[in-house]
């Protein structure tokens, strides 16, 4: 197996084992960040549009509340649970955006360098 195949593999490998576990914890996060906002920030949920984990998420919902996570929104909030699911949530929203990303690269590094040793 020559040397591109096994970086591919492993990258993979690396990259989806770390995408597929920040999917169901940035969730788990979400939900908790979203009932906070919903029963203690009720002036900041409605800003939002109310969004709910399930019932209520609608594309405007959704995004609104995706621009107020990676903008740092929560920061301002005078409650440290809140910023801490926050943070939390903004990491793996990055994570299950930026790993897809880095995967893609690193598939085109692979290919490049398959093509250089042939």
């Amino acid at each position: 197996m020559a040397i591109a195949d096994k970086v591919l593999l492993t990258t993979i490998f690396g990259f989806g084992l770390a995408w597929l576990v920040s999917i169901p914890i940035g969730e788990y996060f979400r939900f908790r960040l979203l009932r906070r906002l919903r029963e203690f920030h009720a002036d900041v949920w409605k800003t939002l549009g109310e969004p709910t984990f399930w019932w209520n998420a609608s594309p405007r919902n959704s995004l609104l509340t995706l621009g107020w996570v990676l903008k740092g929104g929560f920061a301002c909030l005078d409650d440290p649970e809140a910023r801490s699911l926050g943070r939390r949530v903004r990491i793996a929203t990055v994570l299950q955006v930026g790993v897809p990303v880095l995967f893609i690269l690193a598939s085109l590094v692979s290919a490049v360098l398959a093509r250089l040793a042939a």
